[in-house]
């Protein structure tokens, strides 16, 4: 903290040197496309013979602070006509200088510029002319692919990887490393996370209607947060523009594993400026259902402990899901007379994930059968509400702004139940009827499906075993406050240095309630009454619910209550299987609702009883992160630019969770037996940085830098949790109040190769070296007393013997490093014959290579001695970082002419680690797959509306998992294909 402290001192001198300035005039405007009289961001602007340059902003607007002199500005944008205009700067006089670009000739035919075309454009100069490295996706190019959420927009891009569910991306993986060592921003405010234990954001929760550009840094310079090793994320939105809009966006659609075409989209968005343009206003509102079911298979397997492994169990699937995403945003900016913006940006996003899932389990070394549902109520909310500034002084140049994000998870409603068919005679799997052969071969080399003809399918006999519900709630808050200081100096006319400082507080506030209960009908019946919300227990009154004439098996409830007559079925997988009986999931919501409140006949104990299984994720923790930064970028002419900086980050943090010495039993746990610890946690970290352009002709730039970020541990990694489950589970979960943030330094350098002629392409290499990478070490058997002394668990009286229990904990792990190569190309194909002169090739493909070292545990046994000793053993094993392909990418191959434009579109990547364990033998991998995708959009003009088609996952790819342990598959999902269509009307 005295470091800090310190730090920030010397900003406060720097400020005061920054601020005796002297006078200076503004020269200011906008760029446009002189034909289709739109905006031009990202477009150039630079004063001929010096090195003093600026770029327009997402609305094409421009600022550059000016002595009193004559000047001849220079505006360029690819694919456009570079055009000079003489300027004369008075003394304190403000002087507006608009340009308007006339595109290129090729070979001395005009070349038409598409919207399409114009969206790529956008992107290539956002990228070519960034500070750092960037790579960027317009609001043109969000609208010409079939892409689902903000998520599947960021696929595109090159070194970014998806994770999917239900049919669409859910988080991304940038550069080999997982959703939590990004950070995800809107509008440059940091969006909390959406789960309830990592630091993860689900990008399926922003629909892409409000966006005006995706941007994606993938070297951080001093003024971003450094808690982004990956990299950083910003969605962004832009100014209103001059003249009033009004755009309505309708469509359906049709999801093809359904057969149903209840999907849905509606977006209204209208912009205008008012007060004789100072003021800009922006609505949109947007409302979506989208249908995400999915079919698949599982297979377990039998490993530890195996010679050769066998398969256990296989299990069919069908969940039916409907998400619905509706959201509203305001977006208000104010130009202020020192030629500045005020914008005051609120957003607020509603997820729903609503589902019903059935599933049929054959147990094949069991010889059991069982049925369950589940039915699961999930929303995400999240509100983003800022006001920022930037303002101008003299020659300084004030970016300050103050934000609140909430993000809130809520699972009002999750209930499941089991049934179980088997024990008696005809019920479960006739495995005497199977040929030993047959059986042999089933289980040493599958598929588990060929165990389902041998079902006796006896569902009248099944009877309902256990049933689960499980509330949760998760918030998460962030309070943001800062101020940045910038000022250019010209030191001679081909050096500039523009130096930049600024401080930052951030506040997060982040809560997580779960909550189980289990009713366990094995080994009881449905209680008889009921418990008022004064505490006065009644007889139960079934009579006017379907239970009325509740069926039983010697004293077990039936499933029959809970299906139709006649029984319903499906076939799922391509009509590989059939699921039947269908437990009809109103049933099983009234059983629930008409039970929840059951109780013995002294109110001593409930039906629905409280299970411990989720306190491990009860928390609540307070993060303060205060930050200070020196930056200072150097122009030599446009040759060269010299980004150098540091940036401290001190934080001071507190965690509150769950300590339970002794949980006797998981039947009869009571909230008595918990009790809440707090610990804190600070440290204070110097993060330098080094970027360097170098851009010796028009055509070519190199770009390098160096950095040192860092990444947090997920919420309850750092917790001070401690849940001792004796009895029936006989595990400890500890969590580490001691663990350290990851650090890494990180080398990036890309060369981009530009031609208008021919479009853009780069070629990257990057290279990052992390220290204190967290795992979870689970499965470690407590075998002695030096172990509980090096977990720190409790003793003394009333405390049992840990011997034998399993014990589940985070750790660091050291010497980590990911490596790869990033290539991409937007081509322009306007210079080829014939109609090949309307083809559009986007693509790119990165390779990726890490190396980090897993925490095993194993037990080694000397059999030489009697009796046998057993050896606690800790390791590590060398392995690719969790959820990283060591190659994938995407081609866009279009067709635009006139107002018709075609994308025919595909995303491949290979197969990477889902999850590690500390038995090898268990890792698993997830498969690799390719996704299709067709666009067509057809523009009609006198109505200025737009008309579109996309067909998305043509191939109805299946996605799935295996042990990496000789390759045993684990099963597959399949989400079918989604055709949408819909109608853009811009008034």
């Amino acid at each position: 903290m005295k470091t800090i402290t310190k730090f920030i001192a010397a900003l406060i001198v720097l400020s005061a040197t920054i601020f005796s300035s002297n006078a200076q005039s503004m020269v200011s405007g906008i760029v446009k496309d002189g034909v289709g009289n739109v905006t031009l961001p990202s477009a150039s602007i630079m004063v001929k013979g010096t090195a003093t340059s600026t770029i327009t902003d997402l609305n094409g607007e421009y600022r550059l602070p000016l002595k009193a002199g004559t000047y001849t500005l220079v505006a360029s944008f690819i694919g456009f006509t570079k055009k000079e205009l003489v300027v004369v700067v008075a003394d304190k006089k403000d002087v507006i200088v608009n340009f308007n670009l006339d595109a290129e000739s090729i070979m001395g035919k005009e070349v038409t510029i598409t919207a399409m075309m114009l969206g790529q454009k956008a992107a290539i100069s956002s990228q070519l002319n960034a500070a750092g490295i960037v790579n960027a996706v317009s609001e043109k190019q969000i609208q010409e692919l079939p892409d689902a959420n903000a998520g599947d927009a960021l696929g595109r891009l090159p070194g970014i990887s998806l994770k999917r569910s239900g049919g669409e991306a859910q988080n991304i993986v940038l550069r080999g490393l997982n959703e939590k060592f990004s950070s995800i921003q809107l509008n440059g405010v940091q969006v909390p996370s959406t789960d309830g234990a990592s630091r993860g954001v689900d990008l399926s929760m922003f629909s892409l209607s409000s966006l005006a550009g995706i941007e994606v840094t993938k070297a951080l310079t001093p003024d971003m947060d450094a808690d982004a090793i990956a990299g950083s994320v910003n969605l962004v939105t832009k100014k209103a523009s001059a003249s009033p809009k009004f755009r309505i966006d309708l469509g359906g659609g049709y999801n093809g594993i359904e057969k149903n075409a209840s999907q849905y989209n509606v977006a209204l968005r209208y912009e205008r400026r008012l007060l004789n343009n100072l003021l800009g206003v922006q609505l949109s509102v947007n409302s979506e259902q989208r249908i995400r079911s999915n079919e698949s298979y599982a297979q377990g397997w039998l490993i530890e402990g195996k010679d050769v492994p066998e398969i256990n169990d296989f299990t069919l699937s069908y969940t039916d899901e409907k998400r619905k995403r509706h959201g509203a945003s305001l977006l208000l900016d104010f130009d202020t007379k020192d030629k500045g913006t005020i914008r005051l940006n609120n957003f607020y996003s509603h997820s729903d994930r609503d589902f019903v899932s059935y599933s049929r389990y054959y147990g094949i070394k069991t010889s059991d059968v069982s049925y369950n549902i589940e039915d699961k109520e999930r929303d995400i909310e999240t509100f983003n509400n800022s006001i920022s500034g930037e303002n101008f002084i003299k020659k300084l140049k004030i970016k300050w702004g103050a934000s609140h994000a909430l993000t809130i998870g809520n699972t009002p409603f999750d209930h499941i139940m089991e049934f179980y068919e088997g024990g008696t005679t005809n019920t479960g799997i006739d495995v005497n009827s199977i040929p030993d052969q047959e059986y042999y071969d089933i289980i040493r080399t599958g598929p588990g499906s060929r165990i389902t003809p041998y079902a006796f399918n006896n569902y009248s006999l099944s009877m309902l075993k256990t049933a689960y519900f499980k509330p949760s709630k998760s918030k998460d808050r962030d309070l943001v406050g800062y101020v940045d200081l910038e000022r250019k100096f010209t030191l001679s006319q081909h050096i500039d240095i523009t130096l930049k400082t600024g401080v930052k507080s951030r506040n997060k506030i982040r809560s997580n309630k779960n909550d189980v209960y289990r009713a366990y009908y094995t080994s009881m019946e449905p209680y008889s009454n009921s418990i008022l919300e004064d505490g006065t227990i009644v007889p139960a009154d079934y009579s006017n619910t379907s239970f009325a004439n509740l069926k039983k098996f010697g004293g077990s409830v039936l499933m029959t209550n809970f299906i139709d007559d006649p029984v319903t079925s499906r076939q799922i997988f391509n009509g590989q299987y059939e699921l039947t009986p269908m437990i009809n999931s109103d049933l099983a919501r009234e059983w629930y609702n008409t039970h929840k409140n059951a109780v013995n006949s002294d109110g001593s104990d409930y039906e629905y009883r409280a299970h411990p299984s989720g306190i491990s994720e009860n928390y609540s923790v307070r993060e303060q992160v205060n930050s200070a930064y020196l930056m200072a970028t150097t122009d030599f002419g446009k040759m060269l630019r010299v980004i150098t900086g540091v940036r401290i980050e001190s934080e001071n943090n507190s965690y509150t969770a769950v300590y339970a010495p002794e949980v006797y039993s998981m039947t009869l746990f009571t909230k008595d037996d918990l009790r809440d610890t707090t610990k804190t946690y600070k440290a204070t970290y110097i993060l330098p940085s080094f970027h360097i352009r170098f851009k010796p002709v028009e055509w070519f730039d190199l770009r390098l830098a160096a950095t040192k970020t860092l990444a947090r541990p997920d919420f309850t990694m750092r917790l001070p949790t401690l849940v001792i489950g004796r009895g029936d589970v006989n595990t400890i979960y500890k969590g580490y109040t001691g663990l350290n943030n990851t650090e890494a330094w990180n080398f990036d350098a890309i060369a981009s190769f530009y031609k208008s002629k021919y479009g853009l392409f780069t070629a990257g290499a990057f290279y990052k070296k992390l220290d204190n990478v967290f795992y979870t070490l689970n499965g470690v058997v407590i075998s002695n007393t030096d172990m509980v002394k090096q977990y720190e668990l409790p003793t003394g009286p009333g405390i049992g013997s840990y011997k034998g229990m399993s014990l589940t904990s985070p750790v660091n792990t050291n010497n980590t490093t990911v490596k790869g190569l990033e290539f991409d190309l937007q081509a322009n194909l306007t210079f080829l014959p014939g109609f090949l002169r309307y083809l559009v090739l986007r693509g790119n493909y990165s390779v990726i290579k890490s190396t980090t070292y897993i925490p095993r545990f194993r037990i080694d046994l000397d059999k030489t001695k009697i009796p046998y000793v057993k050896t606690p053993v800790f390791y590590e094993t060398k392995e690719t970082l969790e959820g990283q392909p060591s190659n994938f990418g995407n081609i866009a191959l279009g067709y635009d002419r006139g107002g018709f434009s075609a994308r025919l579109s595909v995303f491949f990547q290979g197969d990477y680690i889902a999850s590690v364990s500390s038995n090898e033998k268990l890792d698993v991998m997830q498969k690799g797959y390719q996704k299709w995708d067709l666009a067509l959009k057809q523009e009609i003009k006198k109505f200025n509306a737009e008309l579109m088609l996309n067909i998305s996952n043509i191939s109805n790819m299946q996605e799935g998992t295996y042990y990496r342990y000789l390759n045993m598959d684990r099963g597959s999902s399949i989400s079918g294909m989604l055709i949408d269509g819909g109608i853009r009307i811009n008034l």
